[in-house]
């Protein structure tokens, strides 16, 4: 269901509870008197109502899993007010040869790039005795929703670091060139950028949206021009049964 330039003013916010892919475009507003814009009953006290999947116009949420991601457990809300879109999912990450995540995107044809401002980042504190688990969040293109398909991406993740990452092959393991240290900049001012060229596909990081520094060489990766081809945001989390919330703004295509 897509809401497309609606206005609503009223005491409190609307309320969604138990649906998926509804989408508000970018000339929405919602004004609510008193509490949230957006307002999920099931969700109890938290402020984001993860029983809802809300998105941007043109937007789909995929939970992409191999194995499978557990049922329900990947949840997007995009805030027509704010402009800020909040990803969550409970996986095992972005591996060997298959994916786990929860993956939101769009048709990848006649796009040049994607870039976005990552806000906030978090993780679920790890079990007493077990490895601390690592979020990541951050954009990606991909040839096809398969957990095994080529793609490429760049991630910021909850060790501080950028990390530009791909598979250049169907089910072949992932690839990364070297991690990129942002213990520097303050939260919520890490610029993530992919650019899509004849040369392949480039990753880019920056402190203000506007100075870019490359991480590595652009990389060919073959399906990206096919009709399965996708670009978008994603969220993963290294350790299964962890949360890993990320909350991007600015996110801007370019064609």
């Amino acid at each position: 269901m897509a809401l497309i330039d609606v206005k609503i003013s009223a005491q409190q916010g609307m309320v969604l509870n138990n649906v998926r892919n509804v989408s508000f475009d970018a000339d929405t507003r919602l004004q609510a008197q008193e509490g949230n814009t957006l307002i999920g009953s099931a969700s109890g006290a938290r402020a984001e109502p993860y029983d809802a999947t809300v998105l941007p116009a043109g937007f789909v949420n995929q939970e992409i899993g191999d194995p499978k991601v557990p049922a329900d457990t990947c949840r997007s809300l995009y805030d027509p007010n704010t402009r800020l879109w909040t990803l969550q999912c409970e996986g095992a990450g972005v591996a060997t040869h298959g994916d786990q995540m929860n993956y939101c995107s769009r048709p990848a044809a006649d796009v040049s790039a994607i870039e976005a401002r990552l806000n906030r980042l978090q993780t679920a504190p790890a079990a007493v005795g077990s490895e601390a688990p690592v979020s990541q969040a951050g954009l990606m293109f991909r040839a096809a929703v398969d957990p095994e398909a080529p793609f490429a991406a760049v991630w910021q993740n909850s060790s501080e670091q950028v990390i530009f990452q791909w598979r250049a092959a169907a089910g072949a393991p992932a690839e990364a060139a070297p991690a990129v240290s942002t213990a520097s900049l303050a939260l919520g001012q890490t610029h993530l950028k992919l650019a899509h060229s004849r040369e392949g596909v480039s990753a880019f990081y920056s402190s203000d949206g506007i100075h870019w520094t490359q991480i590595g060489s652009a990389v060919a990766i073959p399906g990206l021009d096919g009709p399965g081809a996708s670009v978008g945001a994603a969220a993963t989390c290294n350790a299964d049964g962890q949360l890993a919330p990320a909350v991007f703004g600015e996110v801007q295509i370019s064609r």
